[in-house]
């Protein structure tokens, strides 16, 4: 855990922890998990109305 000083009014520091930062590499994980799940999402929903990936593309576009 990160924690920063923080002085309150008496001028003594005191501990608490630093806000999250969000990196570059959080958020690119972030958006390649989301692909996997809408790729699932697709397969799935295509094979309950036989539909195959190509028909699906071409319902979204």
């Amino acid at each position: 855990m990160v924690v920063s000083r923080v002085s309150d009014r008496s001028g003594r520091g005191r501990a608490r922890p630093a806000a999250p930062e969000a990196s570059d590499e959080l958020l690119v994980q972030l958006i390649r998990q989301l692909n996997v799940e809408l790729d699932r999402f697709a397969e799935m929903f295509g094979q309950a109305h036989g539909l195959y990936r190509t028909d699906l593309s071409a319902l979204v576009v």
